[in-house]
């Protein structure tokens, strides 16, 4: 173990983690990822204490590192790998003694990606697409879905759910063969599905490089480089969500973790749609208040509609989009749809 050295700053241990990795290169660096992901899956408490999100940090620094190179034939030890995640977690928001107020932001942070960590797998990954195939097919929503993402609601339900079954089973590894089988049933969806949601390691750069000349840019026309590198990053969830498959040079496809797969195609539908803006939000924002408001339904509470509020109260009165009655009074909900940056879906400080 390197000893932790907390006089470093974040930017400092960065730059120190891409040096310590570049004799390996990145697909030795992704391969001591899946291999710390992997020895402590399952594990309840250690796995969360292990901070995966730190080890696939590692993974974006070598990515973004164009000293090194994608493939080397050296193994990434796993004793560097372990020292440079725990230099990582010295560095950590909690532990820059910026007062109490810090200290509470940094908890804050941390709690969201733990939380994200903690979850387990679930159906929520149904819910958009659902939504989006209970609309008909000349809706702008639906169209813009199968646009965009390059299949159907049902194919993205079926394939998402068939890689799940897959990653249940404990498999780490998807075969290509496992993909090739479902082309019967859903076509060219299979490609689509794995160009959203697959890259190998010199896609995954081209990717990361793009975030990171852009982050450059930002930091050179403010005159301070070190900006470049944000010491939230520590307590992100990983960038490894838009990707949660990893081509490997075999042709099959290595999981990055559950909880990452879990998220991202949690996420997929809204985040690929979100780059459409409001053409994508101003439609899907009426259904998705038709929907909240049925599942009111459901619940049985007597509430006032946003029509009927209006209806009483005038056309030009400000409304939310249910009122509803419980025993401890009145709850107000608004059920507004918008976009948000990445940084601050991600890491909730902002």
């Amino acid at each position: 173990m390197i000893p932790a050295r907390p006089n470093l700053s974040y930017n400092d241990i960065a730059q120190h983690a891409k040096k310590a990795l570049r004799p390996y290169g990145v697909q030795s660096v992704c391969d001591a990822a899946l291999n710390s992901f992997a020895h402590h899956r399952g594990k309840g408490l250690e796995e969360l204490r292990s901070a995966p999100w730190l080890g696939a940090l590692l993974v974006k620094f070598s990515l973004e590192d164009l000293q090194t190179p994608l493939h080397l034939p050296a193994p990434c030890p796993s004793q560097l790998f372990d020292s440079l995640r725990q230099m990582l977690w010295d560095v950590s928001p909690l532990s820059e003694g910026r007062g109490t107020q810090s200290v509470f932001l940094g908890l804050r942070a941390m709690l969201n990606t733990q939380l994200q960590f903690q979850q387990r797998e679930t159906f929520s990954f149904v819910r958009w697409p659902a939504l989006v195939l209970d609309l008909p097919e000349s809706h702008p929503t639906r169209m813009q879905f199968e646009s965009v993402l390059g299949m159907s609601p049902t194919s993205f339900i079926g394939l998402c759910w068939a890689a799940y079954a897959q990653i249940l089973n404990q498999r780490q590894i998807i075969g290509r063969s496992h993909f090739n089988a479902l082309e019967s049933l859903y076509g060219a969806g299979v490609s689509a599905f794995l160009q959203l949601f697959s890259r190998d390691v010199a896609g995954l750069r081209t990717e990361v490089r793009a975030d990171f000349d852009r982050r450059l840019n930002v930091a050179r026309a403010k005159g301070d480089l070190a900006a470049v590198r944000d010491p939230i990053e520590v307590t992100e969830f990983p960038w490894l969500q838009k990707y949660p498959l990893l081509l490997l040079p075999s042709g099959d496809y290595a999981v990055w973790h559950p909880r990452i797969f879990a998220r991202s195609v949690e996420q997929a539908v809204h985040r690929s749609l979100s780059t459409l803006g409001q053409k994508y939000t101003d439609p899907f924002s009426r259904e998705f208040e038709k929907y909240v408001l049925s599942l009111l339904n459901e619940t049985g509470l007597m509430y006032q509609s946003e029509e009927e509020f209006k209806t009483q109260y005038g056309r030009d009165s400000a409304a939310v989009e249910a009122i509803a009655e419980c025993a401890g009074g009145r709850v107000l909900i608004e059920c507004k749809m918008s976009l948000f940056p990445d940084e601050v879906v991600s890491s909730d400080s902002r």
